[in-house]
């Protein structure tokens, strides 16, 4: 919430794959949450999703234990979008967007254009700019609505391989 504070934000979509960097804001603050995007994340708890259920897009491979927890999260969440990576284990390791670019920003794209008709996000045009927040590193790319970019958990790429389509159409934020 300083982050936004401090860059003049009211509002903005995030993007996420581990709850404990999205889960206070969400539950502290949810209506700055336009709409949050779950990259393949290894668990979910139903209960912070709450009035954000519907504003929820999770992507999930189709194999391994996080694959079975988020289909036993989703009925909790049926307003909720989800995607399914065929042929996928999103490993706490995988460098998710090295693996499945194409598909993980085709449908985030998607869901955020969905969202934008939906939740009007105002467009912002921030400086590209590095920058340090109580311990938050951020990086500002593009203009657009804002999408906060948190860690992508242990994937080495992050989302370097996605931020030239996200930031052509978004002010992206991303977090370390």
């Amino acid at each position: 919430m300083q982050l936004f504070r401090h860059l003049g934000l009211d509002r903005g979509h995030l993007a996420a794959r581990v709850t404990a960097d999205w889960r206070g804001l969400a539950t502290t603050r949810p209506e700055t949450i336009a709409s949050l995007t779950l990259i393949c994340p290894t668990g979910l708890d139903a209960t912070p999703l709450g009035a954000l259920t519907s504003r929820v897009l999770v992507l999930t491979g189709d194999q391994g234990t996080p694959a079975e927890a988020i289909l036993k999260a989703m009925p909790a969440n049926l307003e909720a979008s989800i995607i399914t990576l065929n042929d996928y284990y999103g490993h706490p390791r995988a460098d998710l967007l090295t693996d499945r670019a194409e598909d993980i920003g085709a449908a985030m794209l998607a869901f955020l254009a969905r969202m934008d008709q939906l939740h009007a996000v105002k467009p912002v045009s921030l400086p590209a700019q590095e920058g340090e927040l109580d311990g938050i590193s951020y990086r500002i790319q593009g203009a657009g609505a804002p999408l906060v970019l948190l860690p992508l958990g242990l994937a080495a790429s992050q989302w370097e391989p996605l931020l030239p389509r996200l930031s052509a159409q978004y002010c992206t934020l991303t977090l370390g």
